[in-house]
C-alpha cells in the first residue's frame, strides 16, 4: 500500500504484531500524515465572562456543588437531569435547576445513573445496585453484585444489567438475579446497541446478548493488543466498533469480533465522536496539549490531525478537559479556562468559544440545545442557542 492509509487490515492486523510504531503502516506517525491545513481564525468575538451583578443570557441556572460530580445524564425527554455525586444521586429539573429529590447509597456512585420507565438505577463503586422510584426517589431495593468499579447500569426489557467482573442481570421489580455472563472483566466499559451489550476492559472485549447474557463473540487479543476498553463508539452502518486504550485506537467488526485495524499516536486518547462522514478523536499529548484529528471512514484516511490552537485574538482557552461531542456540525468541548470551544471538523481550525465558568470545566453533557457542566463547586445549565458557538 503506497498511499497514506489509516488501517492495518484485519487480515494482517490480527496475525501481525500490534507494535505499529513509526512505520508507513501507522498513519498517525509523523512521516505518514497529510499536509496540515493552514491555520485560520474565526471572525466571531468570544463572549465576555460572567459578572457578579448580571449573569450571561446563556446561563439557565447555577447550583453550588461541594464535592466532585461523577455522572451527568438526562432522561429521554431532556426534562430531567440526573447527577451522581459522592454517595447520592439527585434528580434536577433540567430547565430550572431545582432539585426534585435525592437518594442515598452506602457506596460511592461513580457512574451516571440509568433511567427506566418507572425506576432509576445507580451502581456503587463496590457493586451495590440500587433501585429508586423515578417519581419521588424512594429506595425500592438494592442488590450487591460484588463488582469493583462497575460500568454504568443498562436497562433491557425487564432487567437492569451491571457489568463488573461478570455481567449480571436483575429483575427491575424485585432485584432478583436473572442471569450472569460467562466472561469476566476488570473495571469495564460498556455500550448498548439494541439487544446487545459491548463490554470491554484493558484485555478482553465481548458482545453479549442481553436476553440471556450469552456471548455472541469475544475479542481474542492474545498478547498483541489491549482491548478497546475506553471511549466506545459505534459506526452502525459500517458494522464497526471503535475503542481506545491509552495511545492506541482500534476498530473491531461488530458481526464477528475481528480486529479490523489498529493505530497508535504519542499521547493518550481522551475521547471519540462520530460524524456523518468520519471519526473525530481528541488526545492529550505528552506535553499536555490537546490534539484533534478526523478519520474519513469512506476512504480510510486521516483528513487532518493537528495540535489545535485554542487561542484567538489574545484570548487563551487552555486545553480540552472534557469528552468531546458533535453539536451544530462542530466539535464541542469544555476547556481548562472555563470555556466551551468549537473546532471545525472539516478544516481542523478553531471556530469560537463562549465563557461558561470562571474556572476549568470537569464534566460536560449535551442534550439537544442544552449543555450541563461541572466546575469547581458549580453545576450549571447552559442554553446553547444563546451562545455564539454555532454559526
Amino acid at each position: 500500500m503506497n498511499r497514506r492509509t489509516f488501517l492495518r487490515r484485519g487480515a494482517a492486523g490480527v496475525a501481525v504484531s500490534a507494535v505499529v510504531g513509526l512505520t508507513p503502516l501507522n498513519p498517525l506517525a509523523p512521516d505518514s500524515r497529510r499536509e496540515e491545513p493552514k491555520e485560520t481564525t474565526s471572525s466571531t468575538v468570544p463572549s465576555e465572562g460572567s459578572s457578579e451583578t448580571e449573569q450571561p443570557s446563556h446561563y439557565l441556572w447555577t447550583n453550588d456543588v461541594f464535592g466532585g460530580v461523577s455522572g451527568l445524564v438526562t432522561d429521554a425527554t431532556g426534562d430531567e437531569l440526573y447527577v451522581s455525586r459522592g454517595t447520592e444521586a439527585k434528580r434536577i429539573d433540567a430547565e430550572t435547576g431545582e432539585v426534585e429529590w435525592d437518594v442515598e447509597s452506602e457506596q460511592s456512585i461513580e457512574t451516571p445513573v440509568t433511567v427506566g420507565d418507572e425506576t432509576v438505577f445507580a451502581v456503587g463503586r463496590h457493586g451495590r445496585l440500587l433501585a429508586a422510584d423515578r417519581e419521588d426517589g424512594e429506595r425500592l431495593w438494592f442488590e450487591d453484585t460484588n463488582a469493583f468499579s462497575p460500568a454504568r447500569p443498562t436497562v433491557y426489557d425487564e432487567t437492569a444489567v451491571v457489568a463488573g467482573q461478570r455481567v449480571y442481570a436483575h429483575d427491575i421489580e424485585s432485584g432478583e438475579r436473572q442471569w450472569s455472563s460467562s466472561d469476566r472483566f476488570t473495571s469495564p466499559r460498556t455500550l448498548r446497541s439494541g439487544r446487545h451489550l459491548y463490554v470491554g476492559d484493558h484485555r478482553n472485549t465481548a458482545k453479549l446478548d442481553l436476553r440471556d447474557g450469552s456471548t455472541v463473540w469475544q475479542f481474542d487479543n492474545g498478547d498483541r493488543v489491549g482491548g478497546p476498553s475506553f471511549n466506545f463508539v459505534l459506526a452502525t452502518q459500517r458494522n464497526l466498533l471503535f475503542g481506545t486504550n491509552g495511545s492506541t485506537l482500534y476498530a473491531v467488526d461488530t458481526n464477528n469480533g475481528t480486529l479490523e485495524w489498529t493505530a497508535e499516536d504519542p499521547g493518550t486518547f481522551r475521547s471519540l465522536a462520530a460524524t456523518d462522514g468520519g471519526l473525530v478523536y481528541c488526545l492529550e499529548t505528552d506535553a499536555g496539549n490537546s490534539q484533534f484529528g478526523v478519520i474519513d471512514l469512506d476512504d480510510q484516511k486521516i483528513l487532518w490531525e493537528k495540535i489545535a490552537s485554542l487561542d484567538f485574538e489574545e484570548w487563551e482557552y487552555g486545553r480540552v478537559t472534557t469528552n468531546i461531542t458533535v453539536y451544530g456540525g462542530a466539535i464541542l468541548a469544555g476547556t481548562s479556562s472555563g470555556h466551551l470551544a468549537t473546532i471545525d471538523p472539516d478544516a481542523g481550525r478553531f471556530r469560537t468559544a463562549t465563557t461558561v465558568h470562571d474556572d476549568g470545566i470537569n464534566r460536560l453533557f449535551v442534550d439537544g440545545d442544552r449543555a450541563y457542566l461541572t466546575g469547581s463547586r458549580v453545576l450549571r445549565g447552559i442554553d446553547l442557542t444563546e451562545t455564539a458557538l454555532v454559526r
